[in-house]
């Protein structure tokens, strides 16, 4: 089931403890993440605001996976990012990103947002797969070439 997570700590913590998750795989991409970040009361603040949407998707009422976006001013008007994405590994591959994708996306487009955004690694293959076959597409590309 999924809910939108607005005034709920301990659900906001368990978004921590799976964003702290996220941060960790992607490692495999990013030699620069230390492997003992740990994220902690990052979104028991973001749900003070009313525009940040973070979505849970809830399993005998324990969060196991979220999708967390906030709204950004660009080009003058109101656009959203995708700012977080993320299945507990025990969970994959029963359609739970599908649903919570889905899910923000009606819910950004009943408020009439134009545009929906979101960063990728490049190498995050599966990631890439899965956005574009919700319709996102290449926009820009940031390059990094390591100097040290």
């Amino acid at each position: 089931m999924i809910e939108r997570i607005m005034e709920d700590e301990e659900k906001a913590n368990c978004c921590d403890e799976l964003l702290t998750k996220l941060i960790q795989d992607e490692r495999k991409y990013d030699e620069n993440i230390d492997a003992n970040f740990v994220v902690k009361n990052y979104f028991k603040n973001i749900i003070k605001n009313k525009e940040n949407i973070l979505l849970g998707y809830i399993n005998k009422k324990r969060v196991i996976g979220y999708i967390f976006a906030k709204q950004i001013q660009k080009d003058g008007g109101k656009e959203y990012l995708i700012d977080g994405l993320y299945v507990d590994e025990k969970y994959r591959k029963n359609g739970i990103a599908k649903k919570l994708i889905t899910e923000i996306l009606n819910l950004l487009s009943k408020e009439n947002i134009k545009y929906v955004n979101i960063n990728v690694v490049y190498d995050n293959k599966i990631a890439r797969l899965l956005y574009k076959k919700f319709g996102f597409k290449n926009f820009k590309i940031e390059m990094r070439k390591k100097l040290l």
